[in-house]
């Protein structure tokens, strides 16, 4: 028997049934103690019940409160979806009366706007914090060097500013630049096979300034770099890059053979003659050139702009952004694209063989290619083009509300545009 209040109540209980025993006819005073010994039982344990009824009430109305917040997630949830739904129908509305097919075809012809050489004009500020402590309240400079080996890794964070990491021959780091206001310190740990650079900040500390960091790796080693809102550029790598990143813009000129990155909000320019890449992003937009072999890239509500060769594998998703993809394929290539109100254009050279499964809704499917068709549905919702003898390429685009072209790839196709170089370094602090 666990409940207090129970136990005081079987206490009363008993009490109560041996006071005939205790009361002596002679003797008042007994009979009175035991009635109050029993009142007093009893009286505890009534309150105890009543502790614990509170107690019972406070945790179901914890429980409410929690069902309450889960209901008005789901709720959130629900109004984004309906928001897009809605969109998406807007667009299917206007595919119905016709649209102007002279814009499907800007995204590949036009960069980014979002995305420029200037992307590191340090657009994350703060208000310069006077903390009386020394260099608390400016900027102080880093001057760190590590051995790493040719193949070592090296692991950046950072909170806010800017990371730039350009690749040299010698098998050290070399890291320069400068702490913000506030910050802790530059936390360097790690051996010649796996270093770290990590800018400390202190305890409950929302108010820091941003920090610009530099750093020389070698070549062939794998790097890591871990950001909120600083600013990422890299530089002749060589080895294995993985980038994570909130809403900081990314930018990465490099020869590595295996690429990742992961945005929120970000842009990301990247070119690379990496075989194996996967890229992430929800209302950033993304540039890739220069790709080859397996590409995975998925979108909310960012743009997509693709260019490479020799692709064996492309799985592209999107919600509301538009897809533009210039590329050549091996000869048993799996390309995917999805989407669910963006437009899908897609060029491809004059001699691919292959077929092309075209799924919209009320979107339209044009194709410039030589081809055979048929149409497998009614309304046109679903299409085949048939490429050469109808071997090899496997492509399957699907959009709901979004258009789908296919169009002939001539000469070099678009040039993309280059990714930022590094920016120059900050003024000394006054």
């Amino acid at each position: 028997m666990n409940k207090p209040w129970l136990k005081l109540m079987l206490a009363a209980v008993l009490a109560a049934a041996a006071l005939p025993a205790l009361a002596d006819p002679d003797d008042g005073g007994i009979a009175d103690r035991v009635q109050r010994a029993v009142d007093q039982a009893q009286a505890r344990a009534e309150a105890a019940q009543e502790r614990a009824r509170a107690r019972a009430e406070a945790a179901q109305a914890r429980g409410q409160a929690a069902q309450a917040r889960a209901e008005a997630e789901l709720a959130r949830r629900s109004a984004e979806i309906g928001r897009v739904a809605a969109q998406a129908q807007e667009r299917a509305e206007q595919a119905v009366e016709g649209r102007d097919w002279s814009a499907l075809t800007a995204l590949n012809t036009l960069p980014l706007a979002a995305i420029s050489p200037e992307m590191f004009g340090r657009k994350h500020h703060h208000e310069t914090v006077d903390s009386g402590d020394g260099n608390a309240g400016g900027d102080r400079p880093v001057n760190e060097r590590r051995p790493l080996n040719a193949d070592g890794r090296v692991y950046i964070n950072d909170v806010a500013g800017t990371v730039v990491v350009s690749a040299w021959d010698r098998n050290e780091v070399l890291a320069t630049g400068t702490l913000g206001y506030g910050v802790d310190r530059l936390e360097v740990s790690g051996d010649a096979s796996d270093l770290s650079f990590v800018v400390k900040l202190p305890k409950h500390s929302h108010n820091v300034g941003e920090s610009d960091l530099r750093l020389m790796v070698p070549q062939g080693a794998r790097v890591e770099l871990d950001t909120v809102s600083a600013d990422v550029s890299v530089q002749g790598a060589r080895g294995p890059l993985k980038i994570t990143t909130v809403s900081g813009d990314v930018g990465a000129d490099v020869q590595s053979q295996d690429v990742a990155v992961q945005t929120i909000s970000g842009d990301l320019i990247l070119r690379a003659p990496s075989k194996s890449t996967r890229v992430n992003t929800v209302s950033g937009d993304l540039h890739l050139s220069g790709l080859q072999g397996m590409l995975a890239a998925e979108s909310v509500s960012g743009n997509l702009s693709v260019s490479g060769s020799r692709f064996s594998e492309l799985r592209l998703k999107s919600v509301s952004g538009d897809m533009g993809l210039e590329a050549s394929f091996e000869p048993q290539a799996r390309v995917v694209g999805e989407t669910l109100s963006g437009s899908i254009t897609l060029r491809v050279p004059s001699d691919v063989s292959g077929t092309a499964l075209v799924k919209s809704f009320s979107g339209e499917a044009q194709c410039d290619m030589q081809h055979t068709s048929v149409s497998t549905a009614s309304k046109g919702k679903r299409r085949e083009f048939v490429f050469g003898d109808g071997k090899g390429v496997s492509l399957e685009l699907s959009t709901f509300s979004g258009d789908v072209r296919i169009d002939r790839l001539q000469g070099a196709g678009v040039t993309p545009p280059t990714p930022p170089t590094a920016p120059a370094p900050p003024a000394p602090p006054r």
